[in-house]
């Protein structure tokens, strides 16, 4: 029989052992030509490329890479190729395939070939690393696969303050100092300030997101107090119904006296301002003659005609009206200068609800 050389015998059994998959058969031929490869110079490739596994035959002397060749694979660039030899028959390959990512920071491209590991480690090899608020398209413990763009931005953050205008409201109170249908503007609104303080974060010249984190407010708006005319709607905050009630038509079920046809001014006084019996004033407290109204009396005021109500009332100041001769009864309190000039010199029926001792009780 004519002696083949070891070339032509390698073609001939590698035509037979080209399928990479091992298989029961593949193994079976591999070892029974085990003891031929060692006469005729040859060596058997066990190989492992990824998840899959094969067996090749290849001269002794072959560079890995000839051998990988002519068992069909082909390597890519930063491919990773380890030969172990585990004897002098065989031979075990591993391939760790190479992969090609993209890094993109600041709008810069940087392509870079790696052979694996995660995104963290693609940016520590670059030498970045993220801050608190940088931006990273995908997660630091991703594992990177070929093809991936990653992109970083690179994101400041800013503390802003504004100061803004904060709008004041408009009070609309019924008041019987009008009639009905007509209305008066008392005070006029005034706008407050707030500083608000905005935490930003900008990626370069781009806002990418702005929070609100604290508002101080620097001062308080004044509302704008306008009156509108209400027949018998009352001026007074005082509310003592569930124990005087009033009739049908307005007037005290039960009183201790009237006194009818009585002169009655308006006046008032700052905030927070007291009376002379040591009461804070405020609308529902009304001046009057001590030696008529004793401090303490409780009153309900309104005109014969129930147009005008002052309402419930607490006998708390005094004034020099009643050491004069002016022929004034009673001073009503308001709220605002305007409302007592309003009430100019009004004709009112004065209802003694309870007497007081001289000193002031709520």
């Amino acid at each position: 029989m004519k002696k083949l050389r070891p070339g032509a015998w390698l073609y001939r059994v590698g035509r037979l052992l080209r399928g990479r998959t091992f298989t029961a058969a593949g193994l079976a031929v591999a070892v029974c030509l085990s003891l031929l490869a060692v006469a005729e110079n040859v060596k058997i490739l066990y190989i492992a490329d990824g998840a899959e596994t094969g067996v090749a035959l290849a001269l002794r002397d072959d560079p890995t890479e000839k051998a990988l060749s002519r068992a069909g694979i082909t390597l890519r660039e930063n491919d990773i190729v380890t030969t172990r030899e585990t004897s002098l028959v065989y031979s075990r390959v591993s391939i760790q395939r190479g992969m090609q990512v993209t890094l993109q920071v600041g709008g810069e491209s940087i392509p870079c070939a790696v052979t694996g590991g995660t995104v963290a480690e693609l940016l520590r090899q670059n030498g970045l690393e993220l801050g608190e608020n940088d931006y990273c398209s995908k997660e630091p413990g991703a594992l990177l696969e070929d093809g991936d763009v990653i992109t970083v931005q690179r994101v400041e953050k800013r503390v802003v303050k504004e100061q803004t205008a904060l709008p004041y409201q408009t009070v609309y109170k019924a008041s019987s100092l009008l009639r009905n249908g007509r209305s008066t503007q008392i005070t006029g609104g005034e706008a407050g300030l707030v500083e608000n303080t905005y935490e930003e974060l900008w990626s370069g010249d781009t806002l990418v997101s702005r929070t609100l984190v604290s508002a101080k407010e620097l001062k308080a708006p004044v509302d704008a107090l306008v009156l509108q005319g209400q027949n018998g709607a009352a001026i007074s905050r005082l509310d003592w119904s569930s124990q005087y009630p009033l009739d049908e038509n307005g007037i005290p079920v039960t009183y201790q006296k009237v006194k009818t046809g009585q002169k009655a001014t308006g006046y008032s006084a700052p905030e927070n301002s007291y009376g002379s019996s040591g009461g804070y004033c405020y609308y529902g407290t009304i001046a009057v003659d001590p030696n008529e109204y004793p401090y303490g009396t409780k009153l309900y005021i309104r005109s014969a005609d129930g147009k005008f109500v002052y309402g419930y009332a607490l006998a708390s100041d005094t004034g020099g009206f009643a050491i004069s001769e002016i022929g004034v009864d009673v001073d009503l309190f308001y709220e605002t200068y305007q409302e007592s000039v309003l009430n100019s010199l009004r004709t009112v029926d004065i209802y003694v609800l309870e007497w007081g001792n001289g000193t002031l009780y709520y």
